[in-house]
């Protein structure tokens, strides 16, 4: 009976493990457009060029994201995607090596550096100037 409670408690402890370390991923539906905000300068832009929203929205699909504690309020930038009508999809802030997403915190995955994400966000006109 000892060894059937023990492998019980071995298996709720790897259980609690794995949702402890499971990787999310965000996921945003058809976007018509998106609207970026940076902190500290007030600057503002709306994209709706169809190639430049999908390629900012694969980026930031594609970043392996892990459930944490929040570091804070200090964002640098907001990223809200937007359908056709302009009513908000969904929306991503960055917070240094944090992402806030639905109302969560994440960390980036081990290995995974935001500077791809933040040097296209650079790279936009009339956002950085």
């Amino acid at each position: 009976m000892k060894k059937i409670l023990a492998l019980i408690l071995v298996l709720c402890l790897f259980a609690a493990l794995a949702a402890c370390t499971q990787v999310h991923r965000i996921s945003i539906e058809d976007p018509a457009k998106i609207m970026i905000d940076k902190q500290g300068g007030g600057m503002s832009v709306t994209l709706t060029d169809a190639k430049t929203v999908g390629h900012i929205t694969d980026v930031i699909c594609q970043i392996p994201l892990q459930k944490a504690e929040s570091n804070g309020d200090d964002w640098s930038y907001r990223i809200q995607w937007l359908d056709e009508s302009g009513k908000t999809i969904t929306t991503v802030t960055i917070y240094g090596a944090q992402i806030r997403w639905e109302g969560r915190s994440y960390n980036l995955s081990i290995g995974v550096d935001l500077s791809v994400l933040t040097d296209l966000l650079e790279s936009i006109p009339g956002l950085n100037q």
